[in-house]
This record gives structure tokens, C-alpha cells and sequence, in this order.
């Protein structure tokens, strides 16, 4: 009896210490602001940005506008890109964002994106958004659904015109728009 005991106790500590035991399959997924916080952590991987920086100063991704990653930015804290610690700042209208390395813009309608965007200028600042008519308006990537999965397109005009230099490994994931399209 002694063993039965042992091995139903075992069993037990087993099944409630393994993640998603309980929670089912979906538990396992990603949610979509952890999907886009990796993108985010990705895109910095394979671009090269123009100007040398010291590895002291922080890899800066900026977010302005009203969006929630559900604090998966926040988590990126901390973390290394090219031997540069990654700062997460939110940022709004009014703020310089020339610091920033990757720029997250969620603006409410086409004129508040090309306001923030005009605000970018042509620094080598990776512009990241999600309206409809983002790289249209000069943004550089935007991230979009298909068939209930996130996508992203890329603005290859805009990108050179800031200085920057995307990856072909990239470049072959994404959508290709040209600057004006």
C-alpha cells in the first residue's frame, strides 16, 4: 500500500510541476504582443545600422503610441543586440526619438503616422508599425496578420534612404514594397 501511495504521490507532483499540464495545448502558444516583441528582437539581429556606437550605449527600441506587448518589451530588457544592452523607452509625440534604433510607432490614424514619422526623418531609425498604410506613408516595416498569422512587409526604398542595411536572410520573409508604392 505503502508503494501504491508513493507512486499516485509521485504521479501527482509530476503532472502539477510540468507548465501547460493543466492548461491544455493553447497555453504553449505565444501570445500576438510576444510575437511581435520578437520581431522586434529579430529585426535588430539582421539589420546593420550605419552609425558606430559604443558598446555601452544602449540598443534603444522606442514605442510610441497606444499599444500593449503585455510587458514582453519589458522582458527584452536587458537582453543583448550586438553586444549592446537593450533599453525599452516609451516614447511619445513630443519626445526626441533620434536615440532610438528601432522605433514601434501605433498611431491612431495615417496623419499621426506621418506626423511620427516626418518626426524620424531620415536618422537611421528602423520605423516599425502596423497600420494599413504604414510603408506607404514611409515607415520602413509593417507588421500585418494573414491566415491568422503575423506577417511583415518591408519598405526596402525607405530603409537604404535611412542608411540601413537588411539582411537577405530577412529580405526572403518578408513582403518587398518599394518607396512611393
Amino acid at each position: 500500500m505503502a508503494v501504491l501511495r508513493r507512486q499516485v504521490l509521485l504521479v501527482l507532483v509530476f503532472v502539477l510541476c510540468v507548465p501547460g499540464t493543466w492548461s491544455g495545448a493553447n497555453s504553449a502558444a505565444l501570445t500576438e504582443a510576444q510575437l511581435k516583441a520578437g520581431f522586434l528582437y529579430n529585426f535588430a539581429q539582421f539589420v546593420e545600422w550605419p552609425t558606430p556606437t559604443l558598446e555601452d550605449d544602449p540598443f534603444v527600441i522606442g514605442v510610441m503610441g497606444d499599444v500593449n506587448f503585455d510587458g514582453a518589451l519589458e522582458q527584452m530588457q536587458g537582453r543583448e543586440v550586438n553586444g549592446r544592452k537593450i533599453a525599452v523607452q516609451f516614447v511619445d509625440e513630443q519626445d526626441d526619438v533620434s536615440g532610438c534604433a528601432i522605433l514601434f510607432i501605433a498611431a491612431p490614424d495615417d496623419r499621426a503616422t506621418a506626423s511620427a514619422l516626418a518626426r524620424v526623418g531620415g536618422s537611421p531609425v528602423l520605423t516599425v508599425g502596423e497600420s494599413a498604410r504604414f510603408t506607404k506613408l514611409g515607415g520602413i516595416i509593417r507588421l500585418y496578420k494573414e491566415n491568422d498569422r503575423l506577417r511583415f512587409e518591408v519598405n526596402v526604398g525607405r530603409a537604404q534612404s535611412a542608411g540601413l542595411r537588411i539582411s537577405s536572410k530577412m529580405l526572403g520573409l518578408a513582403r518587398i514594397t518599394k518607396e512611393g508604392s
